[in-house]
C-alpha cells in the first residue's frame, strides 16, 4: 500500500488509508505500507499511532519536498534552504500532478526492492496526491504484479480553485497522465458513485467495469470509550479545515452560517444564551476567524479551536447536539462527500449539511435520514433550519441518522467490499 499520508500525518486522507490497514488482518491480508517519514508532515498526529502499535511492515522514504522542521522557521529561511530551491525546480520543469512528485524517485526505489523481497500479491495506491498514481504505473510496469488505484478525490475533474492548469499544454498532460493510469490499473476504486460516472463518462474507451464504488466510512472503535456527556447549551459543532478568505477555500468558508446566526440572533436574542457554536481545527483560531467573528458580534456565541487530534476530535462530536457541514455547492461539488461527513455518521448526530440538494452528499445524507440539507450560499434558509433545529432541541426531538442504516458505513465492512477485490487479483495473478 503506497500512501503519501500515513499516521503521523493529521490529514484527513491518512484516516481511509489507515483504517483499511487497521481491519486487512482481520480478512487474512497483511498490509505492507510504504509512506514519507515522519518529518514531512507540518500537521501531525501522534495518537493515530495507537492504531497501527502492532504493524510490523511499515516503511518510510524521503522525498524532495520541504520537510517540517522543528524550530519555527521563517518563510525567508526557507526559501534559502537547498530543499527549497530543489523543490521549486521540479515544480517548475516537470508538468507533474501535484508537488509531491518528488516523492516518486525515493518511493519507487523502495517499493520495487519490497516487491523482490517481500510475497506481495497486489500493488494498492491512494491518492491525492495523485502523483502516487504515477508510482504505481512504474510498479506495474516493472513487476507485472496486479495494480488497484484508489481516488480518494477527483484529478482533473476537480474542483476549479483546487485544479486549475496554468496552461492548456499542462492540463491536456494531465488528462494524457490521469488516462493512463486509469487504463493500466487493474481496478480503480473510487469515493463516491459520481466520481466512478465521471472517470466512465470522460474516458469511455477504457473499459468501465473495472471501476469500483468504496467510499469513505466510520470505525466504531473511535466511539466506543468516549463518555457522552450533553450539558449546557443547544451546541453545533464544525471539525475540519476553515478558511475566513472569501477567494480561498469556499468549501470551508462560513461566511454564509455566520451571517445566519448573527441574523438568528437579531431576531431571536434569548438564543444568544442557549445558543453554543464551535469551530475545530486548522485555520479556526486565527486573528482573521477572530476579527470575522467579533465584526459579526457573535464573540459570546462562537468558540475556536485550533487543530486537535483524532481523539479528542470525535469527542467533540458527541457532546455536540448537531453537526456542521459545509460544502462547496460549484463545479465539481456534486462527485465529492467530505471525508467529515462520515465522522458525523459514525457519531449517530442530525447534521446541518450546507450542500447542494442534488450530488454526492446530499443522496448519501438522505439515505440515512441524517438531518436537514440547506443551500450552503442561502443565509436567509440556514437561519430557518437552526431555528427548527433549536426547536426540535427543545421538545426532545432531535434525531440522528438511523441506526440499522449506518452499520453500512462502517469501515470493517467496507473493509470486506477491498478484500474481495484484493482477492480477484491475487487469484488471476496466480
Amino acid at each position: 500500500m503506497l500512501a503519501h499520508d500515513f499516521p503521523p500525518s493529521a490529514s484527513v486522507g491518512t484516516l481511509r488509508t489507515l483504517r483499511f490497514a487497521k481491519y486487512l488482518p482481520d480478512y487474512g491480508w497483511e498490509p505492507i505500507i510504504l509512506t514519507l517519514k515522519e518529518n514531512y508532515y507540518h500537521l501531525v498526529d501522534q495518537s493515530l499511532f495507537s492504531d497501527i502499535k502492532n504493524f510490523k511492515n511499515i516503511y518510510r522514504t524521503y522525498s524532495l519536498k520541504y520537510p517540517r522542521r522543528k524550530d519555527r522557521e521563517t518563510q525567508q529561511n526557507k526559501r534559502k534552504s537547498l530543499y527549497y530551491k530543489i523543490e521549486r525546480i521540479v515544480k517548475s520543469i516537470i508538468p507533474a500532478p501535484d508537488d509531491s512528485i518528488g516523492w516518486l524517485p525515493f518511493a519507487l526505489v523502495k517499493a520495487f526492492y519490497l516487491l523482490k523481497s517481500k510475497n506481495i500479491s497486489v500493488i494498492y495506491t491512494t491518492s491525492p496526491p495523485h502523483s502516487v498514481h504515477l508510482i504505481g504505473y512504474l510498479l506495474k510496469k516493472l513487476s507485472k504484479k496486479p495494480w488497484i488505484a484508489d481516488f480518494r478525490d477527483p484529478w482533473t475533474n476537480w474542483v476549479p480553485y483546487l485544479y486549475t492548469p496554468p496552461t492548456e499544454m499542462r492540463r491536456k498532460t494531465q488528462e494524457y497522465l490521469e488516462h493512463t493510469v486509469l487504463n493500466c490499473a487493474d481496478k480503480v476504486i473510487t469515493n463516491t458513485e459520481p466520481m466512478k460516472e465521471d472517470f466512465i463518462n470522460k474516458y469511455p474507451d477504457i473499459d468501465g467495469e473495472k471501476y469500483i464504488s468504496i467510499t469513505n466510512g466510520y470505525d466504531p472503535d473511535d466511539f466506543s470509550h468516549i463518555c457522552v456527556e450533553q450539558k449546557g447549551k443547544f451546541t453545533i459543532t464544525y471539525t475540519g479545515t476553515l478558511s475566513f478568505l472569501d477567494t480561498q477555500n469556499p468549501r470551508y468558508n462560513p461566511k454564509f452560517f455566520l451571517e445566519a446566526v448573527k441574523q438568528l440572533l437579531e431576531e431571536s436574542p434569548f438564543l444568544k444564551e442557549k445558543l453554543q457554536i464551535i469551530f475545530v481545527g486548522p485555520g479556526a483560531d486565527t486573528e482573521l476567524a477572530s476579527k470575522k467573528i467579533e465584526k459579526l458580534n457573535l464573540e459570546k456565541v462562537v468558540k475556536t479551536v485550533g487543530p486537535v487530534s483524532h481523539k479528542r476530535c470525535i469527542q467533540f462530536l458527541i457532546r455536540s447536539h448537531i453537526l456542521l457541514l459545509i460544502h462547496y455547492s460549484g463545479k465539481g461539488s456534486e462527485a465529492w462527500i467530505p471525508a467529515k461527513t462520515f465522522e458525523y455518521i459514525g457519531a449517530g448526530k442530525p447534521i446541518l449539511a450546507l450542500a447542494p440538494k442534488k450530488g454526492a452528499t446530499a443522496d448519501l445524507l438522505k439515505s440515512l435520514n441524517a438531518g436537514i440539507i440547506v443551500p450552503p450560499e442561502e443565509p436567509e434558509s440556514i437561519k430557518k433550519a437552526l431555528f427548527s433545529l433549536y426547536r426540535r432541541y427543545e421538545k426532545g426531538n432531535l434525531k440522528g441518522p438511523d441506526p440499522s442504516l449506518i452499520q453500512s458505513l462502517s469501515i470493517q465492512r467496507l473493509t470486506k467490499k477491498l478484500v474481495t477485490i484484493l482477492e480477484s487479483l491475487a487469484m488471476t495473478e496466480k
